[in-house]
């Protein structure tokens, strides 16, 4: 992989102000009037199919200048690396960010407090899914510091078909890693055609080094913490996610990313043909499966869970909109931050089914979205991409596959390879200091 890609690929492997900023008291603070400044993470033409295009003809008298900056930087890393400090030194109106953002602008204090504008103008927010709001409050310091009206999640699929073929039976919500991996390896390991069949498709990277990261984001577990640019990489807790990655990984049961030609077959198309038992999805793929008749008959379950807080798991928000603290027109940004979330637009947006909706009672599939929604926030710390050295940690990821391989290989083992992982690591990170 180049490191172009690698970027992009790191890039897709977190606090109480008031809300009335200087100048309330003008004419530009109107509802509706005046001029509302808007910086995005978002580019402008992800923002006018949410809702910004209709904004503008039903708000006429609110002129909107909108700053991309992806489009400013030129580069989406650096978009992210730079966005804080851009906010910062800008003062705009309105702050368009997403899960990546929020927390390391939460920080530079730049989000007001939607509360008391919420609780004044009777915003309605009890139909919203709390765990997305919990997020955004546990990121924002523990205030409600912006609203989104979409957000994704990862459940778990299967095919019914296969797994009753073999008398095997259904996962249920709330299984830890290791009794979804036990599950997956009473799959027979082909079809009775002789085709190869797999009992877990992680739906992205599907490899040992993929499936211990995937375990340790439900763990809560972390190689390396950015902030004080420290490795542990070598820890008890690493070394159990090894010992399960490892076995599934070698067991045969689990789809690898090599297999069949690797990236060319998508995880969808293998569980339609029928190769893959079970897969990790988020509500894309819910959608692709209810619209496509020719798949087998399947059913979801929620995403694993750490067996220590079965009740909670993890959740991506979709475009946060926020209100600047230093906003010269807070009531113009509150009209609008209140116009992308209302229930009118998240109507328009069910209409389309292009997303999972915060405001969930609105999902035209509601009543089969319960793995989506069972699950309360797990809470953990979003990384700050604003510390993160983007070529320092792929050559630290470097260093983690070669030493996975070796374990796979039976050249070292896991012991030895998080050892020599520890001591790599922090060997490059020294020489970058």
């Amino acid at each position: 992989m180049n490191w172009n890609m690698q970027k992009f690929v790191i890039v897709g492997a977190v606090i109480s102000i008031a809300i009335l900023g200087t100048g309330c008291s003008s004419d530009i603070d109107k509802k509706g009037s005046g001029k509302i400044r808007i910086v995005s993470i978002q580019s402008e033409e992800d923002v006018q199919r949410q809702g910004l295009r209709s904004f503008k003809e039903e708000y006429p008298e609110l002129n909107v200048e909108f700053i991309d900056m992806k489009a400013l930087s030129g580069d989406p890393v650096k978009a992210y690396q730079q966005f804080g400090q851009y906010v910062e030194n800008e003062n705009p109106d309105v702050i368009i960010g997403d899960a990546l953002t929020f927390s390391p602008l939460a920080a530079r204090d730049a989000y007001a407090d939607l509360s008391p504008l919420i609780q004044r103008d009777d915003f309605p927010t009890e139909d919203m899914n709390q765990g997305v709001l919990e997020w955004i409050k546990q990121q924002g310091g523990g205030l409600l510091t912006g609203l989104t009206p979409t957000y994704d999640s990862t459940v778990l699929f299967y095919n019914m078909e296969i797994l009753e073929q073999f008398g095997i039976a259904h996962p249920v919500n709330q299984m830890s890693w290791e009794e979804l991996l036990a599950l997956a390896s009473r799959v027979p390991d082909k079809l009775s055609n002789g085709e190869p069949l797999y009992g877990l498709h992680l739906g992205g990277d599907g490899d040992a080094l993929g499936l211990a990261d995937r375990i340790a984001a439900t763990w809560g577990v972390n190689y390396i913490n950015w902030d004080q640019l420290k490795i542990t990489a070598d820890s008890g807790e690493w070394k159990k996610i090894y010992e399960i990655a490892v076995e599934a990984a070698s067991s045969g049961h689990l789809y690898m990313s090599e297999e069949e030609g690797g990236a060319g077959h998508q995880a969808y198309e293998l569980f339609a043909q029928g190769k893959i038992a079970m897969m990790l999805g988020g509500y894309n793929t819910f959608r692709m499966f209810s619209a496509n008749s020719n798949v087998p008959r399947w059913g979801a379950v929620t995403q694993p869970v750490d067996p220590n807080t079965r009740d909670q798991g993890d959740l991506t928000p979709g475009i946060i909109y926020s209100i600047g603290s230093s906003s010269l027109n807070s009531e113009g940004a509150w009209t609008f931050v209140q116009y992308m979330n209302s229930e009118e637009r998240a109507k328009k947006l069910a209409s389309g089914k292009s997303s999972l909706l915060t405001r969930t009672i609105l999902n035209q599939d509601a009543n089969s979205l319960e793995p989506f929604t069972l699950l309360s926030y797990k809470r953990r710390k979003v990384v700050n991409l604003e510390a993160v050295d983007f070529e320092l940690s792929a050559r630290i990821k470097q260093i983690r596959q070669n030493e996975m391989n070796r374990v796979l290989t039976g050249e070292a083992t896991i012991e030895e390879a998080l050892a020599q992982t520890q001591q790599q690591a922090e060997s490059v990170l020294r020489s970058a200091k």
